[in-house]
């Protein structure tokens, strides 16, 4: 339904968050800025890319190769973050949109990092939690490259002449963010009531769901791990 494709992200974002307080994690959320210059390019292509290959997979019915492709089609509104931004502040859980998640490891902020972008591994020193199971992990590192014979990556193809190696390097070397010592995340209780006004009214989510809205954000911050941190 359009309620559904409409609020899908908020819907995601508070299951999300609450599963996590019930395990006694306590999440901080980091959102994208406007991605870099050079970055540009490689945005649309990418997205034609897939846009592409979606085509293709869908005409074989392989579900597996549909979903990797449709993520990659997803795009995502300044209205879906500033929405998010508003239950998770309701939530009580802490956001950041100028600082890097591996900026937050390395000073000790936070834990990990949780995300599928492998450009996080660029930045530094860091924790990174990705959903990689043990036969991934095999072909990763031969991707990497290993000792083993014919095995690694493939150099037939140069690097063009053309090509924006030391602007790339500082885009990881000196990223844009803020000093991440100077960050203060802190955990706040939910605001029941101004969770279910802006879900149920605003958002249009149903009112059967008040009871659970109400009850599970409570209760999961309580059980969850200790404030502020």
């Amino acid at each position: 339904s359009i309620f559904i494709i409409s609020n899908c992200h908020l819907m995601s974002t508070f299951y999300q968050t609450i599963h996590m307080l019930g395990h006694g994690i306590k999440p901080v959320y980091e959102f994208d800025g406007k991605p870099p210059q050079l970055k540009s390019q490689e945005v649309r292509t990418g997205r034609a890319e897939a846009e592409k290959l979606l085509a293709q997979v869908q005409e074989t019915g392989a579900q597996e190769n549909i979903d990797k492709f449709s993520k990659h089609l997803v795009k995502v509104t300044r209205q879906h973050n500033d929405e998010c931004k508003k239950l998770l502040t309701i939530m009580g859980a802490p956001c950041e949109a100028e600082a890097s998640c591996t900026a937050l490891v390395k000073v000790g902020k936070v834990v990990a990092t949780v995300t599928e972008d492998m450009d996080s591994l660029t930045f530094g020193k860091g924790v990174l939690l990705r959903h990689l199971t043990t036969s991934d992990a095999k072909y990763y590192c031969i991707h990497l490259c290993c000792d083993l014979f014919v095995l690694g990556p493939l150099q037939k193809h140069p690097a063009p002449e053309d090509w924006l190696y030391k602007e790339a390097r500082g885009l990881f070397l000196q990223p844009d963010i803020v000093d991440c010592s100077t960050v203060d995340l802190k955990w706040s209780e939910p605001d029941e009531d101004a969770l279910i006004q802006f879900m149920c009214a605003e958002k249009q989510f149903s009112k059967k769901m008040k009871p659970e809205i109400k009850g599970s954000a409570n209760k999961k911050w309580k059980t969850g791990a200790t404030p502020g941190k």
